[in-house]
């Protein structure tokens, strides 16, 4: 993992050099192993690099090919490398040494913005090429690694991280307003949105080119929901998810250091961390897991038993796995509220994702000398998902007394009948339903317990800020991809990946490799779900491989992150306070601060929280720090 930052010219004025230095050092957070900026009259790209692959270390970016006079940046990690030495005829020396960002180069060489599609693994680039004059910039399909942009009619710019942008003299910090009442409604916003003006997000699965005064914004991939896998024998179903799920494990494992994986003892990081073992241990290396533990304070407070089953789970796969380290996370580090806000405004630079339990297991990483860690997310959007609307797919073959039959066991027959008259109706009567099922929408969303919008916000400024909500998936294949495109999903790890920064390290997602995903969207609702629930196909591809009690678990714990609740409710006077004193009305004239300040009280447990918006408070408190912070 590093990081990349450019800028080109626009209006043809010479780059200036101080420029490039502000970019190097807002980025340079975290003590780069290696850095350097390039330069001609218009153009400028400048990388911070993490040694971590084995490759990395005889990489020196940015790097320019003699031969075709490009210049390119890089975070990247290319899973298919021997495929690639192959299609571009790189000779057998050449390749135990050459880095990942050399073979982007040629491949963009010879097949140009083609060479997308040969591209497996995560990855961000920008290649400039000096014949057409063009910047292009890209990010990978399922879009682990971030990118942001700032484009006017002088110059565009780009970086990792949005403080990169922020750093250049040009480019002003203002709120995003939209943005930030979309977050307090709890209403999704555009995957290209950012709580600052004039800074946007690169989607997953796109490229951004400019060339003269053109830029050109394209999608190159997104999943297939038409694409269908039929086997004849059932097994087959589990050989080839067998073979899937161990190679992305496999390639995400190449680091010159100690990998570590992230242990719950739910079945997505058993699985991952008991096939990582096996490999390490079979190329005589360590493993190290990370799981938070129970302090005493934390089982005072969980006063049920049953809520500390989780880490008893962990300890069984540690075994089973013949785990070399293990590491407990018993607290959280931070002394109070404020902490955890400013950290989390420091990673997202603004109001983002919130993963506070995260921190103090990235910081164990490093004392461990692991620059790898693997986690389990986004598991349950898609490979082990507990396949909630499975019977969609009957729906979409046209086998309704299957679906009535399905739908009936899940939500009572007259609820399925009524989904049934809806799914119909939406497939014939789709553009008639927009407006309607907007209207709906709007008026159900007020009541959320988690939307702390005024409720005298009108229904125009709701029908200004709400996107066409999607209607009825009619196909199972279409709701999980939705699922795993919700943009809390889809951003969370951008925000993992740069929380890994700060402490030199990267996570790793063997859940989202794109190979695994359009295998498990491709194939029938029946080898994923059943009448007894989700989850199949990773049960039965896990016999074996992860101990017996694990696979037959149906539940999962709230409580891995045990502190987070305690903590929770030890500030809430202390955040009631702050709140009251902070100028609120003012600074966010649209929240409504009746709703959010009856939440806070002495007398509240923790299932209130749960139930009431807990986490969409705390991404408001992040906002309101945010304004406060920077005068906004």
């Amino acid at each position: 993992m590093s990081t990349i930052f450019g800028k080109c010219n626009i209006d043809k004025q010479p780059v200036l050099t101080d420029e490039a230095v502000l970019m190097k050092v807002a980025l340079d957070h975290w003590n780069a192993d290696a850095s350097g900026i390039w330069a001609d009259e218009q153009t400028m790209l400048g990388q911070l690099t993490l040694f971590n692959t084995p490759e990395s270390f005889h990489e020196k970016l940015p790097f320019t090919d003699a031969v075709s006079g490009m210049t390119i940046v890089a975070d990247a990690r290319i899973d298919n490398r021997e495929e690639l030495f192959r299609k571009l005829g790189v000779m057998q020396d050449e390749r135990p040494q050459l880095a990942d960002s050399i073979l982007i180069l040629k491949a963009y060489c010879k097949y140009g913005e083609e060479c997308l599609s040969h591209f497996v693994g995560d990855f961000t680039f920008a290649i400039w090429d000096p014949s057409e004059q063009k910047l292009f910039c890209v990010r990978d399909h399922v879009g682990i690694k971030p990118l942001f942009y700032y484009s006017d009619d002088h110059f565009f710019a780009f970086a990792s991280e949005k403080k990169g942008l922020l750093a250049i003299p040009g480019i002003k910090q203002k709120a995003n307003h939209d943005y930030l009442m979309k977050m307090v409604g709890f209403i999704d916003h555009n995957e290209a949105e950012t709580s600052y003006e004039g800074i946007s997000r690169l989607p997953p699965g796109h490229f951004v080119s400019i060339q003269g005064k053109c830029l050109k914004l394209t999608k190159y991939w997104e999943l297939d929901t038409e694409q269908e896998i039929i086997y004849k024998d059932p097994r087959d179903y589990v050989h080839a998810f067998k073979e899937l799920f161990d190679e992305a494990i496999k390639c995400r494992l190449r680091s010159a250091f100690t990998v570590g994986a992230e242990l719950s003892g739910g079945l997505d990081s058993s699985g991952i961390t008991c096939i990582a073992a096996r490999m390490l241990h079979e190329e005589g290396k360590k493993i190290a897991t990370f799981s938070y533990g129970f302090d005493e304070k934390s089982k005072t407070f969980y006063h049920n038993t049953e809520d500390l089953i989780e880490e008893h789970f962990a300890d069984e796969v540690i075994a089973f796995a013949n785990v070399d380290k293990v590491i407990k996370i018993r607290e959280d580090g931070y002394s109070n509220f404020m902490e955890e806000i400013d950290l989390a405004l420091r990673i997202n630079d603004g109001p983002g994702v919130l993963l506070p339990w995260h921190d103090p297991l990235k910081k164990k990483v490093v004392e461990e000398n692991v620059r790898v860690l693997l986690s389990g997310f986004p598991g349950d959007q898609m490979v082990t998902s507990y396949a909630e609307g499975y019977f969609f797919e009957h729906f979409e073959k046209k086998r309704y007394r299957t679906f009535l039959k399905e739908a009936k066991r899940e939500m009572g027959a007259m609820k399925a009948l009524a989904l049934l008259f809806k799914a119909t109706a939406d497939c014939y009567l789709e553009k008639s339903l927009t407006a309607y099922r907007k209207k709906r929408f709007i008026q159900n969303h007020r009541n959320l317990p988690g939307n702390f919008l005024t409720p005298t916000l009108s229904h125009a400024e709701y029908q200004r800020l709400v996107k066409d909500p999607p209607g009825w998936p009619r196909s199972y294949r279409r709701l999980q991809k939705m699922s795993l495109q919700k943009i809390l999903v889809s951003n969370r790890p951008e925000t993992e990946d740069r929380n890994s920064l700060l402490y030199k390290s990267e996570t790793r997602f063997p859940m989202a490799d794109r190979r695994l995903l359009q295998f498990m969207l491709s194939i029938p609702a029946g080898q994923k779900a059943n009448a007894t629930g989700g989850r199949l196909l990773y049960r039965k591809s896990m016999a074996a491989v992860i101990p017996e009690s694990i696979i037959r678990r149906t539940d999962k714990e709230s409580l891995i992150h045990p502190f987070v609740l305690p903590n929770w409710i030890r500030d809430q006077g202390s955040i009631a306070a702050w709140l009251k004193q902070a100028g609120l009305p003012e600074r966010l004239p649209y929240v409504n601060f009746d709703k959010l300040m009856a939440g806070y009280s002495l007398d509240n447990d923790r299932d209130y929280f749960i139930l009431n918006g807990r986490m969409n408070r705390k991404r408001l408190h992040c906002i309101v720090r945010w304004l406060e912070k920077n005068n906004l």
